[in-house]
């Protein structure tokens, strides 16, 4: 499938996190678990859970420092 392969990275990133990405409508699309204190950088496969190709659009995501507490929100478009 087209969809195998393809990775958005998020960088930045503190030690221990969890990375949430949600739809415009609120739905949790995918839940990542941070946990590298050498890399700032965790690679999504673009896919969902279950297991789905998602949709071209608007998504919002937000990291959860877990040393802190501190949660920082943003957006990401998705272009197929």
């Amino acid at each position: 499938e087209q969809e195998l392969g393809r990775k958005l990275w998020f960088t930045g990133l503190p030690a221990r996190c969890v990375i949430k990405v949600f739809n415009l409508g609120g739905d949790l699309v995918k839940t990542l678990h941070h946990d590298d204190p050498a890399s700032g950088l965790e690679p999504w496969d673009i896919l969902s859970e279950p297991v789905r190709a998602i949709a071209s659009g608007l998504y919002i995501f937000a990291v959860e420092d877990l040393a802190t507490g501190r949660v920082e929100r943003g957006k990401l478009v998705i272009i197929k």
